[in-house]
């Protein structure tokens, strides 16, 4: 598998049983604390919502034969992409404009990703250039009629996380342990649109 190296170990996850492990991402519980640290590592960050779904392209090519990935690993390449370089735009557009069918899909769970993510920084790239982009806050359009809810990193990470997850209370659901490229497609969809 393509294990990353873990960049978590700089801050402590506490386990359900309050126990602290400083490395393991293991629970969705584990994986919120994670986002909540990305968060913090990208406030005040200049990268915009368009070149982190670029980078993460690149990254997450890494693991495109594998039907699995640990929350560990999708959670590093969250992290991995605040900094990683952005796919080259051409690509993208490229992309985008065919090697799918009609309904952007081959049936391949990684390219169903892949074409989720090319088509969501095709989307934001053309709203950016059209100006139609304005505070994070604000319901934004595109122009194939999308609607996007979260248009920052931390708005997108964080409702992302929550939308494909969900809760994360005391005593509530906490083991999800892996994730395929149908559930990270999934969490595309919710840093889009969930609220």
């Amino acid at each position: 598998m393509g294990h990353i190296s873990s960049n978590f170990s700089g801050f402590p996850l506490t386990h359900y049983d309050g126990a602290v492990n400083a490395s393991a991402i293991e629970t969705n519980r584990d994986f919120y604390v994670a986002i909540a640290f990305l968060r913090t590592m990208h406030d005040g960050e200049q990268r915009n919502l368009e070149t982190y779904l670029s980078a993460l392209l690149g990254v997450a090519r890494k693991f495109r034969n594998e039907a699995y990935f640990s929350l560990e690993d999708f959670a590093e390449m969250l992290r991995e992409a605040l900094e990683a370089p952005a796919v080259d735009a051409g690509i993208v557009a490229t992309k985008v404009n065919g090697e799918h069918d009609a309904n952007g899909s081959t049936g391949d769970p990684y390219e169903c990703w892949e074409q989720t993510i090319l088509q969501q920084i095709a989307d934001l790239r053309e709203m950016r250039e059209a100006g139609e982009l304005g505070a994070s806050h604000e319901v934004a359009q595109s122009i194939h009629g999308e609607i996007w809810r979260n248009t920052s990193v931390p708005e997108y990470l964080e409702c992302a996380a929550a939308g494909t997850f969900g809760g994360w209370d005391l005593g509530g659901e906490t083991g999800v342990r892996k994730v395929d490229w149908s559930t990270a497609q999934q969490f595309l969809n919710a840093g889009q649109k969930f609220d």
